[in-house]
């Protein structure tokens, strides 16, 4: 089994109102960030961002992703597949994601900070990379077994 250590940041929106942070490269180089989210059950990317997915139907028999926003509005998903990432030195490959316009996201994090948001790291990931969030060494382990 391999670990990967990723560095948190954090950010801080409003008076003890914190964001936990990753940087992610997408397939081209691009740096970007992702929110920590335990609390989603699936991995989202912005679909703004369309040059680094491919979308899937959503109609698949097999996989529905329902969606809401915090206040429990629904909002429009499709999945996609994101042919590479790479955390913290750890490459992964056709990453299914939910693909969402995080327009409202980054409008929020536009009024406290110049960061823009790319997706968010759900509990399908963390969960799949057995991952530990250690706040006190601001880090997260990501285990991968060895293929």
């Amino acid at each position: 089994m391999t670990s990967f250590i990723i560095p948190l940041n954090f950010v801080e929106l409003e008076s003890e109102n914190y964001h936990v942070l990753i940087d992610v490269l997408l397939s081209d180089g691009t740096s970007t960030k992702w929110v920590v989210d335990t609390g989603a059950s699936k991995s989202v990317f912005d679909g703004n961002l369309s040059d680094y997915f491919r979308a899937e139907l959503t109609s698949d028999d097999d996989e529905e992703i329902q969606s809401a926003g915090i206040n429990g509005d629904p909002l429009s998903t499709s999945i996609g597949v994101i042919p590479e990432l790479n955390i913290a030195g750890m490459p992964l490959k056709n990453v299914k994601l939910a693909i969402i316009n995080l327009d409202n996201i980054n409008a929020l994090y536009e009024k406290y900070t110049d960061t823009r948001i790319a997706g968010l790291i759900g509990s399908d990931l963390l969960k799949e990379y057995n991952a530990v969030i250690d706040f006190g060494k601001m880090q997260m382990i990501f285990h991968r077994e060895e293929v």
